[in-house]
Order: structure tokens, then C-alpha cells, then sequence
């Protein structure tokens, strides 16, 4: 069966999002709902608020989706939607959304594994002129608030996990500390701009496990000596000292991310590198693996900004993908926390 276009949705953690995506990436549609201002009192996201918040949107962004571009279900080949990792109460929203809607209008669907759909992130594009052509292998650092790996990617389907986090992921570490800050959550983009004012070199964090042999991460101990050093500081004191501060641990954890970069692309042979998922939109990183590939000549690639956090067109087109190869879900199809032993293997 051909697969000209999907109709894809996310619901994942707490971003409600609907995308219609063509087979070579190109996003026709993309709308997104997220939750920041319900959840940032409670300091991170609650699982009960993000379940119903989903439950209220997916169903109008879907037709809003559908309206912006004039499109009816029959312009419409296939479904996709992310059935794991994720908190259980939000993919639930989605899978039973698409599962109905898939037996309803006699259409296939694919689950999709939300690491999967950030892997292929930076190959969505709204303009033929942002299209890309796509390596036949490359090494993917995956960073978000819920996950930090090293992927090696030989394909669609075809991954080898090279390491990940023992503890807390990098956008993790950066909410956390932003908490302990007061300034806010999400914190990634808050502790950036903070960054940018501030001396990185006035604090001295440290780096957990940039020198061990493992391609693991850990960003725990980062988190703990953080709180040490502000525990015993004012609020009044803490403003006075926030560009530094954040100054310093963004580039703690941003010296063990490229350091394990550079760590796992010595196993291979010049091949190309991806940095994509939530935390690949710090200004920092960026700038410090483009000036490592640059010295390199190695070819790069990170998602667009709007692509970076979670959305439905890195799903969709992870899934038309799959789609394609002849791979359909059940109705049976459930969600999962956690991804699955056949999505990935070491």
C-alpha cells in the first residue's frame, strides 16, 4: 500500500500535538498545545493535569489541523501515533484517539516510540529549501528532559543504543536546577538566556563521568553539588549570583554531552552526526558541536527549533517510514512507559 501523507499525533508527556506529514518529510501542518502555565506552580509536570489537558485538545486540534490546509480524511493514507515512552495516563489519550479513528475510517496505523521520532526529527521540513539529504548511517545524541542517549542509526528501525543516562537525562538536570533557581519550568530555555549574561567559569561543577571509558551519562552529582552550592544562599543572594551560576552548570553539562560525542564518533569512520530532542535547542550546544564538526569536517544535523520539543511531525514521519516497510499496529496495541526491547538494542 502507498502512503502519499499521515495524519500523526503526540501526546507523550504534556504537549498536545496533531501534524500531517508527507513521506519525505515535508510537514504540511503542524499545531501544538503545551501545558507551561498549568504545570509550573507544581515546579514539573503532573501526571492527572496532563491526561485531562490532552484529553480536552486532541480532538479539536485534529480538525483544526485538518481545516488549515483544507484536507478531508480521505486526503489522509495512514495514522501514527507516539504509544511509548511516556507517562501512561497521556498516551492513553492519544492511542485510544487514533486506534478509534483508525478503525473508523478503515485506515492502518502505526505506535511509535517517541526516542525513535526524535532520532528522525532533524529530517522534517516545512520548505523544500530546508530539505536535507538523509545519511545512510549516523550517530544520534538524543538529549530531552527524559532521556539522554547515544544512538548509532543505520536505518529506519535499525538502532544500537551506545549509552545513556544512569540517572537523571540533561533537560532533567536543567529543570531541576531552575527549580532550585526560582526561575521557573520549564527551565531549559530560562537558564540559556540567563547564560549568555553570565561567566562560565565562575563556579566550578563538575563533570560526572566525562573521563570513564562508558559512552553512559550521569547528571545526578551535577544536580547535588548545584543545590550545595545555593542552599545556603538567600533569595535576595541567588539573583545576584543567577547569570554565573547558570553559566557555569549549562556548560558542565555541556562539556560531558560533546565530550561523549566525540568519545563515541572514534568508533567510527567520519561519519555524520545528529544532536535532536529537547535540549539540542541550547544555544551552547549548538554552537559548541558545529565548531567540533566544523574543525572535523564532519556533517551535522539538529532539528528546527520548532522541532526540537515534542511534536507530532518527528512521529509522523518516523511512522510513515515504517508504514511504508509494511509495519502496522494492532488494535490491540497498548502503551508503555518504557520503550520496548525490540526499539532498540545494545
Amino acid at each position: 500500500m502507498k502512503y502519499k501523507r499521515v495524519l500523526a499525533v503526540e501526546t507523550s508527556c504534556d504537549d498536545t500535538s496533531v501534524a500531517i506529514v508527507k513521506e519525505d518529510g515535508l510537514v504540511e501542518a503542524m499545531l501544538s498545545a503545551n501545558q507551561d502555565d498549568v504545570h509550573e506552580p507544581f515546579g514539573g509536570v503532573v501526571p492527572e493535569i496532563a491526561g485531562r489537558s490532552h484529553s480536552e485538545k486532541l480532538i479539536p486540534l485534529i480538525n483544526k489541523t485538518l481545516e488549515q490546509i483544507n484536507y478531508k480524511w480521505e486526503d489522509i493514507s495512514g495514522l501514527v501515533v507516539t504509544s511509548r515512552p511516556g507517562l501512561v495516563g497521556s498516551l492513553i489519550v492519544g492511542l485510544v484517539t487514533v486506534k478509534t479513528l483508525a478503525w473508523t475510517l478503515q485506515k492502518n496505523f502505526i505506535g511509535i516510540n517517541h526516542i525513535e521520532g526524535h532520532i528522525w526529527a532533524p529530517f522534517v521540513f516545512e520548505n523544500e529549501e530546508e530539505k536535507v539529504e538523509i545519511p545512510s548511517e549516523f550517530l544520534s545524541l538524543i538529549v530531552s528532559g527524559g532521556h539522554t542517549q547515544l544512538v548509532h542509526v543505520t536505518g529506519v528501525g535499525q538502532y544500537k543504543i551506545l549509552g545513556h543516562t544512569i540517572d537523571d537525562a540533561a533537560g532533567e538536570a536543567f529543570d531541576k536546577f531552575a527549580k532550585m533557581m526560582g526561575l521557573g519550568y520549564p527551565g531549559g530555555y530560562v537558564i540559556d538566556q540567563k547564560a549568555k549574561l553570565g561567566n562560565s567559569n565562575k563556579y566550578s561543577f563538575p563533570r560526572p563521568m566525562i573521563r570513564t571509558s562508558t559512552l553512559d551519562f550521569s547528571f545526578s552529582g551535577l544536580k547535588t553539588a548545584a543545590l550545595k552550592e545555593i542552599s545556603q544562599l538567600s533569595m535576595e543572594e541567588i539573583k545576584n549570583i543567577t547569570p554565573d551560576i547558570c553559566a557555569s552548570y549549562q556548560q558542565a553539562i555541556v562539556d560531558v554531552l560533546v565530550s561523549k560525542l566525540k568519545q563515541a564518533h572514534e568508533q567510527f569512520s567520519n561519519i555524520p552526526i545528529s544532536v535532536t530532542g529537547g535540549v539540542s535547542a541550547n544555544s551552547l550546544l549548538r554552537s559548541e558541536v558545529a565548531k567540533w564538526a566544523h574543525e572535523k569536517n564532519l556533517s551535522y544535523f539538529f532539528p528546527k527549533l520548532k522541532f526540537c520539543t515534542d511534536n507530532a511531525a518527528m512521529v509522523g514521519f518516523a511512522g510513515i517510514q515504517k508504514l511504508k516497510k509494511g509495519e502496522l499496529s494492532p488494535q490491540t496495541l497498548g502503551p508503555s512507559p518504557r520503550s520496548l526491547p525490540e526499539d532498540f538494542s545494545r
